[in-house]
This record gives structure tokens, C-alpha cells and sequence, in this order.
């Protein structure tokens, strides 16, 4: 039986794990991945994950020219930069030469033309000649001239996707201090380049690209003092000064002034007047990965997205959400949706940071909107957007952002029991869930007192990895385990046999040490789940404080006893000196109507 035609890249690596089992180690050598075509993006963010866990016994090497795209999904492996030095090539063309000789295939009987034909060699493996030569005639041009064609050469070798000639010809007249899109500036001099760049015709229009692959191996070279260094490029320092491009023209007052288009033949007019625009909306963010630092892109991005909600802003936001099936949902998606809400699915840690620092952030944490709330938002993306079937925005999740934004989002305070998601999302009101299928921020969620759910076991018996799976069973506490999920999550992780201890000796009548979330907070957990045995067992301690309120409802224990109808556990809490005349912390919220169960009962206590 043979693999079917149509097998995906998905299933192929799954199949790879799962034949890795039967070996200690398993070693994958891969090389010249940059020449993997047009679904490379796709395949390295696959092989990133088979050696993602600590414990896989997968060992990968790849061999890639650097391509912003692969560097992206390797952020965590470590990098051997490999370049040909002048030692290594005349040892290498010696070689060569006595190679050939020694085979008659070069017969050389003079030393001296022996060391001429080693010398040229050299000389033209070593300086890449033909490239020199042509930077160096741009060298004799103006000043103008030669900063534009710095431009063309940064553009294409650092582009995610190649531009079209109007889209390349639109950046490279951009200075950070423009106000406004300057046409009379825009110079068609891209000639000057034309021995270093081509024009390739395809489906999209005209493209532009560099002549040869050696025309980037000899860009990207660290020599410093040479000639050429203002013409050299590093990825790392020019991708903060295309994110700063993109994001001065997203600021543009062109689209200030105008009036967001709301119909389909207005939207194919601006992108037709404004080439670039695409690009800038749907990659600035990937760009301004790793540079958060960076304080005059922290500034362009802080105004983008002011909550406001300028113009600018919400032309943006249309590109962003253009697969949605229709204007009306794109308007009522920006409308509702705030700027942090956009900021969260971009994966800005920073711009994140600044719009939480209001003081209103935490009661906003559970607020559903037609985008989803925030915490939905930060633990999946995809998942967040799922009426849209290929979100852009989800081209730009950064797995470091993202836990930096969850950790903001989720202080080691919250109680996650009291937290929700959308009422639409495919896991209605449970946030493991989600991260279980998003595969991300679930262990947070654990830490911070999060109880496996039966739902939280479904979404585990049918997922079809099972390295996670095994991973996610160790790392459940008991203090994680309400006592009516116990028997099935038992069942599931027996018949898996992922343990690495018995599981009934660990789960079964135990509670988890719980000082590690703190007692107030499993205080509140326990009682919201009504679980009664825990809450004697944490109250015995004598360190949890029972009258505390909330951060993100302002409930106390006895509050939330008595909202959620569990008598028995109000009653525990009363006989432990719980204040019945305890206030909420939250205004809008009415003391006397949370215990008015306990008040209907007039022989409760």
C-alpha cells in the first residue's frame, strides 16, 4: 500500500513522529531549504515543530540561505553562519588544480601559468567580481542615485514577497519625515540597478527580483570598511526600517483625509492609486519582529493604533479583515473590536503593553465582541477570526510576543476559573479548550488555577498529536482536576499510557500544593467549582484569606458561593468567619442581591 497522491505536509510530518518512536534518536539533515518554492513558509514552521518539545527525539539540521521567511519559524535554533574565506578558497582551488592534474583531465607543466590560473580564481570567487565592478560605477553616480539604489537593493532582498514595480517604485521614494505619499517624487530610475535587479512577468504582473542568487550572497556579507557597505544589508537592521516605512506610509495623510471605502469598486480604486498599501497593512508586523526596542517604531506604532480609531487606522483594519464575506461584517467588526483587541491578534507586545496600562483593562478582560475577547484573542488568532478562512493577521503570530502578551493579560493573580471567550468560538466559555486546540498558553492557564473541563477532554481524545497530549497529561496537577472530570481524564491518560508515574497514585484523593497559585486564589477557584473538600482543606491551612474580593469581577468567596447556589460551601465559609456584610469591590455590582440566597434561608446558619 503506497501514500496517496494528495498526502499533506501535515500528515507526512505526523507520520515521521510517529515512526520516530521505534529510535532513540532519530537524526534529519535538510538542506538548501530556501529552495523549497512557494510553500517553504509552510514546511519550515513543520519542521520547527518536530523538534519542538524538549524531550523529542528528533534532532534537526537545515541548510538555508537566510531568508526572512525561514529565519522566522527558527527563532529558537541555533545558527552556524558559514562564508567562504579567502584560506578556505585557496585551499580549496589548490586542491582542485592538483586534483585535475593528478587526473589528466588539466595538464599544466609551468608552475607560473599554475599560479596565475590559481590567482584569477581566487580573484573572481573572492570579490564577486561582475557585482563589484557595477557598484562601483554607481559609486561615480550622485548622491541621490546611489541612496536609491541602496533602496532597490534593500526592498528585494528583504521583502517577504517580491514587489511589483509600482509597489517597489512607491517605497523607496518613502523618508520617515514624509507627510504624505509625494508622486512627483517618485523617480523611475530603477535602470541604474538593472544589472543587479530583473523584471520577471508572471500572473500578478511585473516583478522585481535580483539578476542571481550570488547578487544576495554578496549583499549579505559581513566585511566591514570596504567600499560597498552602503550597500551591504543586514535582515536584522533593515527589518526594522522597512517596518518603519511601512507603517510612516500607513500614516499617510492620504488616508487621514479619506473616508474609509465601503464598497467594493471604492476599495479596487484605492489599491489601484495606492500600489503599495497591501504590503505595508499585511507585513509591517512581521517586520517589527524582535524590535521592540526600537523607540521611533514603538511611536509609529502607538499612533496606529490609538484607540481613537483613526482613519488611518481603520483603512488598515479593512485589508486586515478583507476575507470577510462581506463589508457589513468587516464594519461591524471594527467597530465593536477595539485597538487592542487588533494589537493582541498582531502579536505588538509592545503597543499591547501601553493600551493595558489603563486602568479599565481588567474589566474589559471577559468583554465578547463580534472579535472576541481579548483573552481569545491572545491564545488563538485563528481560531478567534474563525469566520475568516485564511485571517492575515495570522501570518504575523510570533510564538515569544505571544507569550509576552499572555503574560500581560494574564498576571499570576487571575483567577482563570472566573474568565470566559466567546459564546461563538468553537469552545464556547472555556479558554483550555482553546488553547488546547491552538496548542499555546494552556501551561499558563494551568499555573493560574485553569480546571480541565469535559470539553477539555474531547478536544484531547480527538487530537492527533500525540506528543502534546502526553506532554499536557504530565504537566496536569491535581489542583487542575475537578473530581467528576477525574475518572474520565484517568481513563484517557491510562489507555494513552503517557504517564511517567501511576497515575492513580497521583490524582486520586490528592489536592495540588496550591501555594503555588496562592491560597486566596484557589480559595476562589474551589469554591467557583464547588468543590467542598478542597475548601476545608485550604481553609484547615489557615492562610487563605476568605473576605478578598476578585480582581476581575470583584466577588469574594462568600459572594461567589452564594451566586453560584452552593449553600454547603457558603456555609463552610460562614463557620470560617466569613463576613456576610463584605461589599464587592465592583460598583456596579450589589451586594445584597449575591446573598440573597443565603438570606432566603432562614435556617442556613
Amino acid at each position: 500500500m503506497g501514500l496517496s497522491k494528495s498526502i499533506s505536509a501535515e500528515n507526512l510530518c505526523e507520520l515521521l513522529k510517529n515512526i520516530s518512536l521505534y529510535f532513540n534518536n532519530v537524526y534529519l539533515v535538510i538542506d538548501a531549504l530556501d529552495e523549497c518554492g512557494d510553500v517553504r513558509s509552510n514546511i519550515v514552521r513543520l519542521l520547527a515543530e518536530l523538534n519542538a518539545s524538549q524531550d523529542s527525539n528528533i534532532k534537526i539540521l537545515l541548510t538555508s540561505r537566510p531568508e526572512t521567511d525561514i529565519e522566522f519559524h527558527l527563532v529558537g535554533f541555533e545558527k552556524v553562519s558559514i562564508a567562504a574565506h579567502k584560506d578556505d578558497l585557496e585551499l580549496y582551488v589548490h586542491l582542485e588544480i592538483a586534483r585535475h592534474v593528478r587526473d589528466e583531465r588539466l595538464s599544466i607543466g609551468d608552475q607560473k601559468l599554475r599560479e596565475e590560473i590559481t590567482q584569477l580564481l581566487l580573484n573572481e570567487a573572492q570579490g564577486m567580481f561582475r557585482w563589484e565592478r557595477i557598484l562601483d560605477r554607481i559609486n561615480l553616480s550622485s548622491d541621490d542615485t546611489k541612496e536609491l539604489v541602496r533602496r532597490v537593493l534593500v526592498w528585494t532582498v528583504c521583502s517577504v514577497t517580491p514587489l511589483s514595480l509600482a509597489q517597489l517604485l512607491e517605497t523607496v521614494s518613502i523618508n520617515f519625515s514624509d507627510k504624505k505619499l509625494d508622486r512627483d517624487g517618485i523617480s523611475n530610475e530603477t535602470k541604474r540597478c538593472s544589472s543587479l535587479v530583473r523584471k520577471t512577468e508572471g500572473r500578478s504582473g511585473t516583478r522585481i527580483e535580483l539578476a542571481h542568487f550570488s547578487v544576495k550572497e554578496f549583499l549579505l556579507l559581513k566585511v566591514q570598511d570596504d567600499r560597498y557597505v552602503k550597500y551591504r544589508v543586514s535582515q536584522s537592521y533593515q527589518n526594522a526600517y522597512i517596518a518603519k516605512t511601512c507603517l510612516t506610509y500607513l500614516l499617510f495623510e492620504d488616508f487621514r483625509d479619506i473616508i474609509p471605502y465601503t464598497t467594493e469598486t471604492e476599495k479596487d480604486a484605492m489599491h489601484g492609486r495606492y500600489a503599495f498599501y497591501d504590503y505595508a497593512a499585511t507585513n509591517f508586523a512581521l517586520h517589527a519582529c524582535g524590535h521592540s526596542d526600537d523607540e521611533d517604531l514603538s511611536k509609529l506604532l502607538r499612533i496606529l493604533f490609538d484607540p481613537v480609531k483613526s482613519n488611518n487606522f481603520v483603512s488598515w483594519a479593512q485589508v486586515i479583515l478583507d476575507e470577510l464575506e462581506d463589508n457589513a461584517s468587516t464594519k461591524k467588526v471594527i467597530a465593536s473590536a477595539s485597538t487592542l483587541h487588533f494589537a493582541i491578534l498582531m502579536s505588538l507586545h509592545r503597543v499591547t503593553e501601553w493600551l493595558i496600562s489603563d486602568t479599565c483593562f481588567q474589566s474589559r478582560l471577559n468583554k465578547s465582541d463580534s472579535i472576541g475577547t481579548l483573552l481569545a484573542c491572545a491564545l488563538a488568532p485563528e481560531e478567534t477570526l474563525c469566520c475568516i478562512t485564511y485571517a492575515k493577521c495570522s501570518l504575523h503570530s510570533h510564538i515569544t510576543e505571544k507569550e509576552r502578551i499572555l503574560d500581560l493579560i494574564l498576571p499570576p493573580d487571575t483567577l482563570v476559573a472566573q474568565l470566559s471567550i466567546d459564546k461563538w468560538v468553537e469552545c464556547p466559555g472555556d479558554p483550555l479548550k482553546l488553547a488546547i486546540k491552538a496548542n499555546f498558553g494552556w501551561e499558563k492557564l494551568l499555573q493560574r488555577g485553569a480546571l480541565v473541563t469535559d470539553s477539555c477532554i474531547e478536544a484531547l481524545e480527538g487530537h492527533d498529536n500525540f506528543s502534546f497530549v502526553e506532554t499536557f497529561i504530565n504537566k496536569i496537577q491535581p489542583k487542575n482536576m475537578p473530581a467528576h472530570v477525574n475518572p474520565r481524564f484517568l481513563k484517557l491518560a491510562e489507555k494513552l499510557k503517557y504517564a511517567d508515574r501511576p497515575l492513580p497514585d497521583t490524582f486520586l484523593g490528592s489536592i495540588a500544593d496550591i501555594d503555588s497559585v496562592g491560597e486566596t486564589i484557589a480559595l476562589q477557584t474551589a469554591v467557583t467549582f464547588g468543590q467542598t473538600h478542597a475548601v476545608l482543606k485550604i481553609l484547615k491551612k489557615g492562610i487563605a484569606d476568605i473576605n478578598p474580593c476578585s480582581k476581575t469581577d470583584g466577588l469574594n468567596a462568600l459572594h461567589r458561593a452564594s451566586k453560584e447556589g452552593n449553600l454547603e460551601v457558603a456555609k463552610i465559609l460562614l463557620n470560617h468567619s466569613a463576613s456576610l456584610d463584605s461589599p464587592t469591590s465592583a460598583d456596579t455590582i450589589d451586594t445584597s442581591k449575591h446573598d440573597y440566597s443565603l438570606n432566603a434561608q432562614p435556617h442556613f446558619i
